[in-house]
């Protein structure tokens, strides 16, 4: 696994690189028999994953990737032939206290503004087009106001990547939408089981339990669809990539979790998870979009959810 310093060799700004996603692409792209030069940029280089990046070859850059900010961004990502961007995520306030989110680190909590987030999207986006870079790889999902006929616009997390999308589209950046499946580590975190009085475990859902989603170990698999993106030909600009590990109902998710005796519990009524469950109920994750084609062409084959399960763990993660 090898990070190349070849001046030659393609130069890949990924924002968020010690997050996730960007370090999941990065991962990715330096088990690749291509040569690619990264730049991570990051709101703090002196975290240890950042010095671990850095002693790996990855250039870090500190840089608020905020509207204020687009010269310093603009600077930051002078020189790529590639760009990574990604939000954090947007997640209205109701639909985590619903939830008893135990631990979550997201910039909505700085700002609690979907435009904000759509902005900074906006920013990004745009600065990829004035530095001129080949290809612009953006994490985006559906917009679910869309796809309702603007029934339900509650599910503030999907429309706000959605108009960075269509941004992206109109001011005509080379970019290809790399759609980021439902995250397998929410059965770790917010939708962690919790023991009840009588000793069962329960879990938790906003959803309901024979909904079905693409479960997808984002850490260990979500890169290898952006070098898919980057690398097979019948990708690239243009195109859009729908990230899968596995298509799982939440009941089943439930079923494999079943040596600690889980079970799948009732979903929260507010209306955001309201909007959440019903768009999943009516339009499914990705629009009815067919998965097949973004799997193809893998460097190897994702991990199912029994997979990541199986690497867990539970004692340590459970109430």
């Amino acid at each position: 696994m090898t990070i190349s310093q070849d001046p030659q060799a393609p130069l890949i700004v990924v924002c968020g690189a010690t997050g996730i996603q960007g370090g999941s692409v990065i991962e990715a792209l330096a088990e690749s028999d291509k040569p690619y030069r990264f730049r991570g940029l990051t709101r703090d280089t002196n975290k240890p994953v950042a010095w671990a990046l850095a002693s790996r070859g990855v250039e870090m850059l500190q840089v608020d990737l905020k509207v204020e900010n687009e010269p310093n961004v603009v600077e930051a990502f002078k020189g790529a032939n590639i760009s990574f961007v990604r939000l954090y995520v947007f997640i209205p306030k109701s639909y985590v206290d619903g939830l008893e989110f135990s631990q979550v680190v997201t910039n909505f909590w700085e700002h609690k503004n979907k435009q904000r987030e759509i902005d900074e999207g906006q920013m990004l986006v745009r600065v990829s087009k004035t530095v001129g870079v080949s290809l612009l790889v953006w994490s985006g999902l559906e917009s679910v106001s869309e796809l309702s006929g603007g029934r339900l616009t509650h599910v503030f997390h999907f429309d706000s990547k959605a108009a960075v999308t269509r941004y992206a589209q109109e001011i005509g950046v080379p970019f290809v939408n790399v759609q980021a499946g439902q995250y397998a580590s929410n059965y770790t975190q917010h939708w962690r089981p919790r023991k009840q009085a009588d000793g069962s475990y329960a879990i938790k859902l906003p959803w309901n339990s024979d909904s079905v989603a693409p479960v997808i170990d984002m850490v260990a698999d979500y890169g290898l669809f952006v070098r898919e993106a980057i690398e097979e030909p019948v990708f690239g600009a243009g195109t859009e990539i729908l990230t899968c590990g596995e298509m799982l109902s939440f009941r089943d998710a439930a079923a494999q979790l079943s040596q600690k005796e889980f079970a799948a519990q009732g979903r929260m009524p507010v209306i955001e998870v309201e909007d959440i469950r019903q768009s999943l109920i009516k339009y499914g994750y990705y629009g009815g979009k067919d998965i097949a084609p973004s799997l193809i062409h893998l460097a190897r084959m994702p991990r199912t959810f029994a997979e990541f399960a199986k690497e867990q763990d539970w004692e340590a993660i459970i109430d």
